[in-house]
């Protein structure tokens, strides 16, 4: 078995700067190159233990979702979040 060395919850963590859309989007590409689908259990396992800007709660994971929907993770991603219930009640932001 092959373990990935690259420490996924890192990537976010270096990036300098707010998490913006633009942002997001390419830390996920990254992630779609950095972790092949068949180790998703170790990026689950990272994930898990959540770092500064990722994890299972509030604002990070609302993050984690949209990374991992870029990196198309696509079922990991659906834990992230939000269900089309909360979705309505979450606040339109005017750009």
């Amino acid at each position: 078995m092959i373990r990935s060395q690259l420490r996924v919850d890192h990537i976010p963590d270096r990036c300098p700067g707010e998490l913006d859309s633009d942002r997001i989007r390419k830390l996920g590409l990254l992630l779609r190159v950095a972790v092949a689908p068949e180790q998703e259990h170790f990026l689950r396992q990272a994930l898990k233990r959540g770092s500064r800007r990722l994890g299972s709660r509030g604002e990070k994971r609302m993050i984690t979702g949209r990374i991992l929907m870029h990196a198309e993770f696509d079922s990991l991603a659906r834990e992230y979040l939000p269900s089309i219930a909360e979705t309505a009640q979450i606040e339109d932001v005017a750009a």
